[in-house]
């Protein structure tokens, strides 16, 4: 005590004269060793506030507890309370040196009766101004050293408060500090590792990174990635130190639905197609992801085992055929008219090209059957409706090999842009030229053999080899139209 709680006076611990502490000792208790009459020394009256504060430190080692401790104090030995309330006075203040009598003695009555009027208006205004300082102590957490969880967010007041013997006393301050500590969402799971902190958060269970991805069967990375696009609800990562609060029913879900590790790789197994196959089902809306891969921000897909699943029992037959086209044929046939695998399912879900049996000697989508009929209309109207053929399909109508369709693009005996092939140019030029390979294999004679024998004729193709390095001789069907043998 810095001030006498009967009179209200300021107590001396120095001699104002040499400055010499005041001990009990030589010469009497009333005099300095420098001489000093101590007895006359002016009084120095205190605030009310100061006075105050002394009594109730006063009051609180008498036998009569006051009205206003806090009700957890009531049965602890009162040495205990001047301990805590001395303390306590220490951190509300701001006291920057060791919590020591001895250290807070030393710098005089002023700090002295500060900590002591901190402390008895700490137990008098339970427990709003523990919160205070508890909140002032949060919002320095970000210049305190340390590296995270409850030790940063409330510096030595956490050290003291494990340290406290098991009692009234330590449960009492470590249920208000979880009152504040519960009201943010971050800082609970920032302090999640700590027995006498940690908050319990119901069907949420606070785990780290790795604890999720040992979890799920997946990389921490990825349950990053999972948390951000919303695939682990109630799940969150504001970064390093603040662990991710997982509902525990979405966790243990997911973590036995496999949808986690249903890949693209695993997706196109299941239906015993490529990746990029299945990349074309999403494309077509045949196929709906969980996640889509890069066109969320990232590599890695996810789709759902029971979508995978009933795609195949969605395509069933309708009808049996002799004329059948496999999985693989309509795939080749349609995408020589620009159409996707996606596409081709999607037409067989729209019953435009209905599914007509199962090849039992392959799995997945390779089981399909379609009537081949139905798939050369399905191709003739595809060619009407873009007006267009790709570069393969023309090769394949006209018997042309790629390069020679490039040149013959360039050279304008073909119409192409970046959409492909005109189809109306396609027709003209089977309508007006032939090439030498065609006449060769309708005279049963080899290519060069009739290329010869038309050029001792005086007849030159347009292109060919001779004529401007293409790969293919290539006449007018009027040039040829009048030869005999």
């Amino acid at each position: 005590m810095a001030v006498c709680p009967l009179h209200g006076e300021q107590l001396w611990h120095r001699c104002p004269a040499c400055g010499r502490e005041i001990g009990w000792y030589y010469p009497s208790i009333v005099r300095c060793a420098c001489g000093h009459d101590l007895s006359g020394t002016a009084h120095l009256l205190v605030t009310a506030r100061s006075k105050q504060a002394a009594q109730d430190i006063l009051t609180l080692v008498s036998e009569q507890r006051p009205p206003w401790l806090p009700p957890a104090f009531y049965c602890v030995d009162r040495g205990q309370v001047v301990h805590a309330a001395f303390r306590l006075g220490l951190f509300l203040s701001g006291w920057k040196g060791t919590h020591s009598i001895e250290q807070l003695l030393a710098c005089g009555p002023d700090a002295v009766s500060g900590v002591v009027e901190t402390a008895t208006g700490c137990l008098r205004n339970w427990p709003g101004r523990l919160h205070e300082f508890l909140a002032s102590q949060l919002a320095g957490a970000v210049h305190r050293p340390g590296r995270f969880g409850a030790r940063r967010a409330l510096g030595a007041f956490y050290d003291w408060l494990t340290k406290l013997p098991p009692g009234p006393i330590r449960d009492s301050l470590a249920s208000e500090t979880r009152q504040v500590i519960s009201s943010d969402d971050v800082l609970s799971r920032r302090c999640h590792r700590s027995q006498l902190l940690s908050i319990e958060q119901g069907d949420a269970q606070a785990l780290s990174l790795a604890e999720a991805a040992s979890v799920l069967g997946v990389s921490k990375e990825t349950v990053r990635r999972f948390a951000d696009v919303g695939l682990l609800p109630g799940a969150h990562d504001d970064g390093r130190g603040v662990p991710m609060a997982l509902a525990a029913d979405g966790l243990r879900s997911a973590s036995l639905s496999g949808w986690a590790n249903m890949s693209l790789a695993r997706a196109a197994s299941v239906l015993g197609v490529s990746a990029k196959i299945v990349r074309s089902m999403v494309d077509a809306g045949v196929l709906t992801p969980v996640h889509s891969g890069p066109k969320d921000g990232w590599g890695r897909w996810a789709f759902r085992a029971s979508d995978v699943d009933e795609l195949l029992a969605r395509l069933l037959p309708v009808a049996t055929t002799i004329s059948a086209a496999s999985f693989n044929k309509a795939v080749h046939a349609l995408g020589m008219r620009g159409a996707s695998p996606g596409e081709l399912i999607q037409m067989a879900l729209d019953r435009r090209l209905p599914v007509s049996g199962l090849d039992a000697a392959n799995t997945g989508l390779k089981q399909l059957i379609f009537d081949q009929h139905q798939l050369q209309a399905c191709c003739r109207q595809i060619s009407e409706a873009r007006g267009f053929l790709t570069q393969a399909a023309t090769c394949g109508r006209l018997s042309l090999k790629p390069e020679v369709v490039v040149r013959l693009v360039a050279k304008g005996m073909l119409e192409g842009n970046a959409e492909g092939i005109s189809v109306a140019s396609v027709r003209r030029f089977a309508n007006t030229y032939v090439t030498g390979a065609a006449l060769a294999k309708a005279r049963k004679t080899s290519p060069r053999a009739l290329a010869a024998k038309l050029e001792a004729a005086g007849v030159l193709p347009l292109v060919g080899p001779r004529i401007d390095g293409c790969r293919q001789n290539i006449y007018t069907l009027m040039q040829v139209d009048g030869l005999q043998g």
